[in-house]
């Protein structure tokens, strides 16, 4: 009876123990108890270690956040300085806790934040990218733009490149443009005025929804050897096949990418218009692709195990979440990580998690992975020291889709139909620190 797209756990384990202080119902007292996070994101708590539960909290969708500190706790409630504040989604209460170490309440917070925010309830490509631009004194962007009712963001369809050279920057024909400085572009009429209200000659700050890429293919006799196929649901066209040592192969594309223009043109879903796009071109194709693909290669061990779990990613969304990566397997040697999306495998494309499980019963021991990343890894030895952002979230943080940011912002927002606006900012948790904030950090 489970809805398609939920994380269904058959039988729940202990994710993490330990004793925390929790406060009573009037959040003054506090008292010593022992806590156990279940990996269905249930929050149980006993007066000790074998006791019968005392209570128990749901954290699906719950707020976590952090307390502000006290000068002078009283060491028998709990340090006061690494309190925690959980908020569940009924909004009935808030449940307070104390740890005893800024270790222990990390380690609390970010297996708390996981379990509130399953990876299988999100769609992917919201680390996103962030682009400056200078808008032209000409007011001339150069861009044509399209929106689809119940999508808060809008496409890019069309680029004139003398306009995007005059910007000094280039946006891909197929980018989602999700918010343009403060002002998220919920329609096409929106995304008008927000770009009309940026001064001529002026930076502006462009949010993309996913770390788009650009592909040149050069056809060999005349043959690319990609075939296409249409999407379940979603923008763009999907590669069905790649031809071993094709054109195709040596560009790099993989069964299982999603392809959004083919030279400057926007694909929709149309795939035959596409493939005809490619067949037309007399030597270069130009495409650009979805976020970031990458091959893996690896063997299942003696009993057939590569150490993988998945789930489906929902109604929106083709492929199937890698949810579990058992440590020292086969998959985590190769560098298969958790909230990888799950494209192919050995060349069949995956359509949800049941069909993953199939194609892996039946896959010889050598088998060929195709996942998904909203953008490329990261260099950590790399600092945009120029707009004073922080290094990018590490591997394992941009593995689940929201890095865990330990300082939290809480913003108004006042949306009048026309143009939602981002309000100066009010901190219910204390005075955040600036440079905790990541790009790709969940709001």
């Amino acid at each position: 009876g489970c809805q398609s797209g939920e994380v269904v756990a058959m039988i729940a384990h202990v994710r993490l123990k330990g004793e925390l202080f929790k406060a009573g119902e009037t959040n003054t007292a506090f008292k010593l108890r022992w806590f156990e996070l279940l990996s269905d994101g249930q929050l149980i708590w006993h007066d000790q270690v074998g006791t019968p539960p005392k209570g128990q909290l749901s954290l699906r969708d719950a707020i976590i956040g952090f307390e502000p500190p006290i000068e002078k706790p009283s060491k028998s409630d709990g340090d006061g300085r690494f309190g925690l504040r959980i908020t569940p989604a009924s909004g009935a209460r808030n449940y307070v806790l104390r740890a005893v170490s800024e270790e222990e309440r990390r380690v609390w917070a970010e297996a708390m934040d996981a379990a509130s925010h399953p990876v299988g309830a999100y769609r992917f490509g919201g680390t996103g990218r962030i682009v400056t631009m200078k808008k032209p004194t000409s007011g001339r962007l150069g861009i044509d733009l399209s929106s689809r009712a119940g999508s808060p963001c809008v496409t890019v369809v069309g680029i004139d490149p003398a306009a995007m050279q005059e910007m000094q920057h280039r946006l891909l024909v197929g980018d989602v443009i999700v918010a343009v400085d403060s002002t998220v572009l919920r329609t096409q009429q929106i995304a008008e005025m927000a770009f009309g209200r940026v001064q001529l000659g002026s930076l502006m700050t462009i949010r993309l929804a996913s770390w788009n890429r650009e592909i040149r293919m050069i056809k060999q006799g005349g043959v690319s050897g990609v075939t296409l196929c249409a999407p379940a649901a979603g923008a763009g066209v999907l590669v069905q096949s790649v031809a071993p040592h094709s054109a195709a192969a040596t560009a790099g594309l993989n069964v299982g990418d999603r392809v959004l223009a083919i030279n400057s043109v926007h694909c929709g879903n149309d795939h035959e218009q596409a493939s005809d796009k490619i067949r037309q071109a007399l030597q270069e194709v130009k495409m650009v692709v979805c976020g970031v693909s990458v091959a893996i290669n690896l063997r299942k061990d003696t009993n057939g195990y590569i150490g993988l779990g998945f789930v489906t990613t929902g109604r929106q969304e083709q492929g199937a979440v890698i949810s579990d990566v058992t440590p020292r397997s086969a998959a985590a040697l190769a560098g298969v990580r958790n909230g990888d999306l799950l494209l192919s495998i050995d060349g069949e494309l995956v359509t949800d998690a049941q069909a993953a499980f199939e194609i892996l019963q039946r896959a010889p021991r050598a088998v060929g992975l195709v996942v998904w990343r909203a953008r490329p890894d990261p260099d950590p030895s790399e600092q945009n020291t120029a707009t004073g952002m922080p290094v990018a979230n590490s591997d394992e943080e941009s593995a689940f889709v929201g890095a865990v940011p330990w300082t939290y912002y809480s913003f108004n927002l006042a949306a009048d139909g026309t143009s939602p606006e981002m309000l100066p900012p009010t901190l219910p948790f204390g005075v955040p620190l600036y440079e905790d904030m990541t790009v790709g950090d969940r709001i």
